[in-house]
């Protein structure tokens, strides 16, 4: 079969000073039959005139709206309408290079294969512009499942707005985003995509623009952050297992602790009308399930973070942690 047609699932979420540039990035595109399909996730800022806007101007673009549900529900929706033969997503404050789309399809056609996933170009917010790359892969190549390291494995399932994916093998699978998550849900998605495909291309260039503002969600503070933490490990090892992917869960549990790293820092940062008791409880508790347990056998962070909570010293934890968001501020 050869793929023509491509969903362009677009999420759209307050992001109004962002979309005029997003939108003519997907209309600059050389590849034409597409789809775009706009997600308005109750944005509050005026987003939806713009997104009604495009819509009038370019029949490719449609406009559904949802209540506020979350980035994750906003895709699946997106999934759910979605009428390509092939399925992408790009999120509403970044851009794309305008042969994005062709290459990826060219690719795919050429591999047969079920999934593509290519290089980010990142710009962040007074920082450097840099690429994200998959290390270990010094060009463009085509990869099967058995193929696959946990390594390069970690690497290609970091973010969905990167890669494309054969639609059928997504619906047939009934893949999907995990509603409620407020991190790692792309990796989740990912890694049961990678679970269900034969074979995986890969372009070792630089064709998405991923822009890292202040005020996005990689800079919210969230009070939950040890609750979400739990939340989003006990999904990634869901996958993984499920997946045949089992023997990734060492890199999972690194990642997993950097979590908690920062959970604990989110919890010592929660305003002076919560008690210092309060604080030392949540960290305590977090400290002591069976997860953070299992995962700091295995790691090797050498961090002061990790000393006190494989030795259980809580208290000093939270009191190490608590002055040291005090000289954040």
């Amino acid at each position: 079969m050869e793929y023509k047609k491509i969903s362009i699932i677009l999420p759209v979420y307050n992001t109004k000073d962002y979309l005029e540039r997003c939108f003519h990035a997907i209309q600059r595109q050389r590849y034409k039959d597409i789809e775009v399909i706009i997600i308005d996730d109750g944005s509050t800022d005026g987003s939806d005139g713009i997104c009604k806007k495009i819509c009038e101007e370019d029949s490719r673009f449609q406009y559904y709206y949802q209540e506020n549900s979350g980035v994750s529900a906003a895709r699946n929706h997106g999934i759910e309408l979605a009428k390509g033969d092939l399925i992408t997503f790009v999120d509403s404050d970044d851009w794309i290079e305008e042969n994005i789309y062709e290459k990826m399809v060219l690719a795919m056609n050429k591999d047969h294969s079920d999934m593509i996933v290519c290089d980010a170009v990142i710009w962040e917010d007074g920082k450097d512009k840099y690429i994200d790359s998959v290390e270990g892969m010094k060009e463009s190549c085509l990869l099967s499942k058995e193929e696959i390291s946990m390594d390069i494995l970690y690497q290609l399932a970091g973010a969905v707005w990167r890669c494309m994916y054969r639609s059928s093998m997504i619906k047939d699978n009934k893949v999907g985003f995990p509603v409620g998550l407020k991190l790692s849900e792309d990796r989740i998605f990912n890694i049961y995509c990678i679970g269900c495909c034969k074979r995986i291309s890969y372009l070792k260039e630089g064709l998405y623009f991923r822009y890292v503002r202040v005020g996005s969600a990689v800079y919210q503070r969230h009070r939950d952050m040890d609750e979400i933490a739990l939340y989003a490990y006990r999904e990634m090892i869901k996958a993984i297992n499920r997946t045949g992917f089992a023997s990734a869960k060492v890199l999972y549990d690194e990642q997993f602790l950097g979590i908690c790293y920062k959970a604990i820092d989110e919890i010592s940062y929660i305003d002076g009308k919560i008690s210092f008791f309060y604080k030392y409880k949540k960290i305590r508790n977090l400290c002591c399930t069976e997860e953070v347990k299992n995962a700091l056998k295995h790691t090797k962070h050498k961090y002061p973070k990790t000393g006190l909570m494989k030795t259980r010293m809580y208290l000093l934890l939270t009191l190490i942690s608590m002055l040291s968001q005090c000289k954040v501020e």
